[in-house]
Formats: structure tokens, C-alpha cells, sequence
């Protein structure tokens, strides 16, 4: 996928997390691990941990996006769906 987001004006926006390394190592051991061993509980335990630092991430880039695109990406004379138009000198957020 080239652009995750992109506008009608033309502002493109691209994010991404990769997979951390400790996440591939302990992919790695937990497929060498015995089914049903104490280490690999241990294992899945932590992988778990991890996934959900990844899911951290990601939940704060598109916050991130989201406050940019609200913030700054406002048009100064906005249209609506009712064919009211609105212009201000700072950006407006829709009612």
C-alpha cells in the first residue's frame, strides 16, 4: 500500500509500525519450545505483552493523525451537505 490516508487536496499521510525484534526473537523461541512446558506459557505470556505495547503504538499514531487532521487540515470556507458555507481565518471544526 502506497499512502495509508490520502486527501482531495492532495495531503497524503503514511504511518506504520514494524515488528520489534524482541517480538521475531520470541516468536523464535516459542516455536522451538515443547507444547504444553512451563516455558512456553512463559513465552506466549510475554509474547502477548509485547502485542500489546505494538497495539500502544498504534492506537497513538492514529491519534496522532486524527489531532493533525482536525487541527490542521481545516479549510478556511467549508461546505456542508445542507449548502451552508462557513469562512473563518482560523480552522473551524463541523457542528
Amino acid at each position: 500500500m502506497k499512502n495509508q490516508i490520502t486527501f482531495s487536496n492532495g495531503v497524503k499521510i503514511q504511518y506504520s509500525v514494524p515488528m520489534s525484534k524482541r517480538l521475531r526473537r520470541l516468536y523464535h523461541f516459542f516455536s522451538r519450545a515443547k507444547p504444553g512446558s512451563r516455558n512456553r506459557e512463559k513465552l506466549l505470556l510475554k509474547i502477548k505483552k509485547e502485542f500489546e505495547k505494538q497495539n500502544n503504538k498504534k492506537r497513538d499514531i492514529i491519534n496522532k493523525v486524527t489531532h493533525f487532521i482536525t487541527t490542521k487540515l481545516y479549510f478556511k470556507k467549508i461546505t456542508y451537505a445542507l449548502g451552508k458555507s462557513y469562512s473563518a481565518k482560523r480552522p473551524i471544526r463541523p457542528p
